[in-house]
């Protein structure tokens, strides 16, 4: 239903019937008026007259200009304020009545509606109106009722009479407070929202009645995941599960659907799951453009037991409670939220553990964010029982995660012949982004970052303890180089390394001492991107101390600040040289940059 009427829009739009407008998550489309006007003398002369008036009618019309044979009327976007007793239009053929975007409609009287028995469509989006009048209830063949963005609407008393309804739109009703009555016998419904209301959760025994529903948008509305999964007909789901075991059922027993983003833990308004469930994330973040999301959000009975769909596009993790692990399933250690309690040892955790399932671990994986989670320590923990590690994964963003150390098991764990990852693990990672975790000291050791191939970006920011953005030994000596480097596509080493392009973006990392201290970085580097505040990163650049002074000239070139008017520039373009005997030692430090940093 939904790639359908996608691809119909789409159609109109190549054949220049409908003009693209807007941009991102409010991406539109909208008709010319010479194509509408040929549009409607189309319809009028070829069946029953339409009736369009607008922009800026402000009485509706009186009953003579209604006539009998109507099928469809627009008064869209007018400023009618009431549509008083007096105005009962004669159309018994009328199906279709759109009052939307009349901002200033507040009431609508019963007789208006009491001779229009063929309707089938009723949009009233975006009024003012408190009340639906009752006479829409004797509307037999009504099929969809709109009311998204009605704010002051309160309730609507006589649902259950309407059994041919196949959508209700109470999208943005945010005086609505409880599921109407009624909501159960709607037996027909296909298509039912919810979202943007004041409903905390929707009431036992309703879901479950509606077996057509296909359409489910409720955000951060709960419901019982055992109704849930009884919707065999459902494509697109948007709700709340209040825990851990509402999903673990609904993974267990639901369908395979199009598209789900599904809330679990807590109810909150806060402005980060509004920009979630709403699409406004930044483009950095890639929740939003995943068809299959599930965000945990202050989830405090995590247990090892947690299950998730196979087919997960995008998953975040924020401020979830107590110690837990998900390692059957992705090979994370321990992602917690209140500190205090001890860390299971690694053995006993394997040991309560059952297996996880064959082959890869989420295999449509593609975004991962965990954000406050204070007792996260080391995030991928290689185990033998695990075959591959989130192979399709593009994307990883940590933040606000104090305790965090280092992104494998401890480097000292590892031998010359050990590689920190299975084969073809995380080789589809694109993106790394470390925000705020104080105890870090490096993002990825040098053997690690040879495993991952398809890496561009690393950005680092607010890492008080960050010394070395790709720490390690030196793969110039030895055979750790060949070692670490087998696992990738088939090429010459060579060959790889000369199509990686990286980019750093680096931000308030007081202690930092090196990039890196392989030189053969040098040929991988693309840019080093530096704060947005284009007089501090110019003043952290010019207070470095290097080892070999020529390096400064040769990394320079590779070096931009990030601007709000200019966009991205090279820093020699940005304003003259700081003098260095100006810059406050309070606020920049100034590290000794390795010299290998300098031949890049």
């Amino acid at each position: 239903m939904y790639n359908e009427g996608h691809r119909l829009l789409d159609e109109l739009e190549k054949a220049c019937l409908l003009e693209a407008c807007g941009f991102g998550s409010s991406k539109a489309v909208r008709m010319h008026d010479v194509i509408r006007d040929m549009a409607l003398h189309i319809m009028n002369a070829n069946s029953a007259p339409w009736m369009v008036k607008g922009l800026g009618l402000e009485d509706v019309l009186d009953d003579s200009e209604w006539l009998p044979n109507l099928q469809k009327v627009s008064l869209m976007t007018n400023d009618i304020e009431a549509i008083p007793p007096s105005i009962s239009p004669n159309c018994p053929q009328l199906a279709t009545l759109l009052l939307s975007d009349c901002r200033r409609l507040h009431e609508i009287s019963e007789q208006f509606f009491q001779r229009m028995q063929g309707l089938k469509v009723i949009a009233l989006s975006k009024t003012s109106i408190t009340k639906v009048p009752k006479s829409v209830g004797t509307l037999e063949k009504l099929n969809a009722l709109i009311l998204n963005g009605c704010s002051q609407l309160s309730c609507i008393s006589f649902l259950a009479k309407l059994t041919s309804l196949r959508k209700l739109d109470l999208r943005g009703c945010t005086n609505i407070n409880e599921v109407p009555d009624g909501l159960g016998m709607l037996v027909n419904l296909t298509y039912l929202r919810l979202s943007g209301t004041g409903i905390k959760r929707i009431p036992d025994g309703v879901v479950c009645k509606l077996k057509k529903l296909q359409h489910l948008e409720a955000d951060y509305i709960a419901a019982r995941a055992e109704e849930v999964v009884k919707l065999r007909k459902l494509e697109v789901l948007r709700c709340r599960f209040e825990n851990v075991n509402e999903l673990n059922e609904y993974t267990l027993h639901a369908t395979t659907l199009e598209s789900y983003i599904l809330l679990i833990g807590d109810r909150t308004n806060d402005s980060a799951l509004y920009d979630f469930w709403h699409g406004l994330f930044p483009s950095d973040s890639g929740l939003s453009n995943c068809g299959k999301v599930i965000f945990m959000n202050v989830v405090s009975d995590i247990r090892e037991t947690c299950l998730l769909p196979r087919d997960v596009e995008a998953l975040g993790i924020r401020e979830c409670g107590r110690m837990w692990n998900i390692s059957r399933f992705m090979g994370l250690e321990e992602v917690g939220g209140s500190g205090g309690q001890p860390e299971e040892p690694e053995g006993q955790l394997e040991e309560r553990t059952s297996p996880p399932p064959p082959g890869d671990h989420f295999p449509s994986l593609k975004e991962l964010e965990i954000l406050y989670c204070p007792n996260l320590k080391r995030l991928l923990v290689p185990r033998h029982s695990c075959s591959s590690y989130l192979t399709q994964l593009e994307m990883l963003k940590i933040r606000g995660c104090h305790e965090l150390e280092s992104m494998t098991v401890k480097e000292e764990s590892l031998t010359s012949s050990t590689s920190p990852l299975p084969p073809d693990a995380f080789s589809q990672l694109q993106s790394i982004t470390i925000s705020s975790c104080a105890k870090m000291k490096r993002v990825l050791t040098l053997e690690l970052f040879m495993l991952l191939p398809n890496l561009q970006t690393i950005i680092v920011d607010y890492c008080e303890e960050m010394k070395e953005v790709i720490g390690g030994q030196e793969l110039d000596h030895g055979a750790t180089s060949s070692s670490f480097l087998s696992p990738m596509p088939a090429a010459s080493p060579g060959d790889q390394l000369s199509t990686r392009k990286l980019t750093l973006v680096l931000d308030y990392l007081e202690e930092l001492e090196s990039i890196c201290r392989w030189t053969g970085l040098r040929d991988l580097i693309h840019e080093i991107v530096l704060s947005e505040d284009v007089d501090r990163g110019k003043r952290w650049w010019e207070s470095l101390e290097w080892v070999h002074p020529e390096a400064k000239t040769a990394l320079e070139p590779y070096v931009f600040v990030d601007t709000l008017d200019r966009g991205r520039i090279p820093l020699r373009e940005c304003p003259s040289e700081v003098d260095s005997s100006e810059v406050d030692s309070s606020e920049v430090d100034s590290p000794e940059v390795d010299s290998s940093e300098g031949e890049q």
